[in-house]
Parts: C-alpha cells; sequence; structure tokens
C-alpha cells in the first residue's frame, strides 16, 4: 500500500548550492570569510537516510525491523525522505559533519538550521519514531502520533474492504443461476463497500495533509 512505501529520492546531495556550515555550538563564520546567504526553505524537513547496501552491519536491522514498521513509515509521510551513501554524504556540507557512522539518519530543518542525528544504539523504532515525532512539532500544528494512529487505523479499513469484496466475489462464484434477489444482495453489498471505500480515501487524504506552523 501506498502509505507503507517510503519515498525515498537520492539528489545526489542535501545542503544546498554554495552553503557552508558553521559549527553549530560557535555559531559564527570564520574570521575574514564572508556571510553565507540564508538557504531557500525547504517544503518540509527532512529525513536523510546515510546507508551502504553492501554493508551488513546495522544495515539489515535498519531495512527489515525499523524501516518496515507502520508508524515509522507512516511517520515518513511527514518528511522529505532522502536516502543517500556514505560518499555522497562526506561531500555534502551539512551530512559530513552529522554523525560518523553508517548506517545512520540525519533529520533537518526546513530552514537548514537545525540537526539531529541518530546513530548507533539509536537506532531502533522507537528512537527514529520519538525524535520524527519531536522534529514534527517543530515544523506543523498537531500531533504526529494521533495523526500516525488514525492513519493506520485507516489501512486497517482498507485491509477489510479487501477481503469483504474478496468474499463477495467468491459467493457470486458459487451460485451458477443466481436469482434476481440474489444480484440484488451483491449489487447493494458493492455499493456499500464503494462508499466505504470513498469515505476511507478521504479519511487517508485528510490525515496526509500535514499543516506547516507560520514561519516567524
Amino acid at each position: 500500500m501506498a502509505v507503507l512505501t517510503i519515498g525515498w529520492q537520492n539528489p545526489g546531495r542535501v545542503a544546498p548550492e554554495g552553503t557552508t556550515v558553521t559549527t553549530p555550538a560557535e555559531g559564527t563564520t570564520p574570521e575574514g570569510a564572508a556571510e553565507t546567504p540564508a538557504p531557500r526553505r525547504a517544503d518540509k524537513p527532512m529525513l536523510v537516510y546515510v546507508a551502504d547496501p553492501t554493508a551488513t552491519e546495522g544495515f539489515d536491522k535498519v531495512e527489515k525491523v525499523v524501516l518496515t514498521d507502520d508508524k515509522v513509515a507512516v511517520g515518513c509521510k511527514a518528511f522529505t525522505c532522502i536516502r543517500i551513501t556514505p560518499e555522497q554524504a562526506a561531500q555534502d556540507a551539512i551530512l559530513s559533519k552529522a554523525g560518523k557512522e553508517t548506517p545512520r539518519f540525519v533529520f533537518i530543518s526546513a530552514d537548514y538550521k537545525n540537526v539531529e542525528v541518530l546513530e548507533g544504539s539509536k537506532l531502533s523504532i522507537g528512537g527514529l519514531f520519538g525524535e520524527m515525532k519531536t522534529q514534527f512539532k517543530k515544523h506543523y500544528a498537531g500531533d504526529l502520533e494521533k495523526n500516525v494512529k488514525a492513519l493506520i487505523k485507516i489501512l486497517g479499513e482498507f485491509d477489510k474492504l479487501a477481503n469483504e469484496r474478496s468474499q463477495l466475489e467468491e459467493k457470486k462464484a458459487r451460485e451458477e443461476k443466481p436469482s434476481p434477489a440474489d444480484q440484488n444482495e451483491w449489487k447493494k453489498t458493492a455499493e456499500e463497500l464503494n462508499e466505504r471505500e470513498k469515505a476511507a480515501n478521504g479519511e487517508r487524504d485528510k490525515l496526509l495533509k500535514f499543516e506547516p506552523k507560520p514561519v516567524a
């Protein structure tokens, strides 16, 4: 299902062209250097996954456990999800200074000013989703956890609809000479299923529209 599919992008870099990053603790530009123009604001905060597909240590856990969790996959819809290689990260003005381990996750705010790294023991379902909630609150109105729970409930409704449609088709296949009453019943059931699906689609689309907070 599309809601559970993470739409990874690989633009090759994260930092906008011409960006240089100062040390957060210092927050100053080196003496004699020109101020770096503030980069254009992104549409969403970013979740960057730095991963080497040829590696095995830590990679399988992240791929097969952390990223397959329903709430993590749904939560990713609030972020621009970028998958990048360690080599690409090393050449990026932001990522080269954001953590050292592979794999790792790097959260970058929409204004590129705040960076948070998850690596090592923090690479877990709870660690990733917890940081998602923290970053969500900084950028959006609402509550990510409530939103995700509602979306997962909607996904359960889609599963029920698929099962009930399958049962309806099996019932129709068993009747070689269905009566008018049977046909009317099947038609009514099909219409009810369509209405339920329409309502579920509407609720899903509503929940996937995240409201950004006003920019100060």
